[in-house]
């Protein structure tokens, strides 16, 4: 089973530098997204400035095991083995370790369905202690009864946020395109099915926050 590496980054605010970075992260993605590859991006996104922290960039990174994991970090070190230079194009971050629920597409599954997601609702969610697992499956459930609404919205990715005792999970919405998704969130007690969950997850939920992402052109999902 793969892990995820969940990176928020708070890009410079200089548009020349802001691009720069993405320009960058592209052409490294060239070269990592490749067969054999233990370490790919499945995703790099931009959040959309007017439902988030500007300006900011959420990257997701796929790790083939925690073998991987374990021989990546022995032979790394943390105070100096980064990019050079990163510090004119990001002042700082925010990463997580995820773990997919049952149904969400690998990488190599995305490729080879096509699947594409221009525009990803992604929600953080804080759970009590110990229930992110019931969580996910209730999640799971409801998910089939939206996409089957036909109403361009569809479960993406559903995560475990590692490292938070079972208390905090990642879940990635695709829409179709923007309009599906100002009819979703412009009136969701409209959206019967997308309502029912929104119902039987606050019982739930401690915290929530949402934001709308963009894929940058080389995005597996753009």
């Amino acid at each position: 089973m793969p892990i995820y590496y969940h990176e928020t980054i708070d890009a410079s605010i200089v548009r020349e530098k802001a691009l720069a970075y993405l320009d960058k992260v592209g052409k490294a993605v060239e070269r990592t997204n490749v067969p054999g590859s233990q370490m790919r991006n499945l995703g790099k996104w931009v959040v959309n400035w007017t439902t988030g922290r500007w300006i900011q960039v959420v990257g997701q990174w796929e790790m083939t095991s925690w073998d991987w994991f374990v021989e990546h970090f022995t032979k790394t070190n943390l105070m100096f083995d980064h990019p050079e230079g990163q510090e004119q194009y990001r002042s700082g971050g925010f990463d997580r370790l995820l773990k997919p629920w049952e149904g969400t597409p690998t990488l190599d599954q995305i490729i080879e369905e096509g699947r594409r997601a221009p525009f990803v609702l992604q929600e953080t969610i804080g759970v009590p202690a110990g229930s992110a697992p019931t969580y996910l499956e209730s999640l799971r459930a409801s998910a089939t009864a939206i996409k089957g609404a036909g109403r361009g919205m569809q479960l993406h990715g559903a995560y475990e946020v590692l490292l938070r005792d079972e208390s905090e999970v990642l879940v990635q919405w695709a829409f179709a395109d923007l309009s599906s998704f100002t009819a979703a969130v412009g009136d969701t007690r409209g959206f019967r099915e997308l309502a029912a969950w929104r119902e039987q997850a606050r019982a739930t939920e401690r915290s929530y926050i949402a934001a709308l992402l963009e894929p940058t052109e080389w995005s597996p999902l753009h």
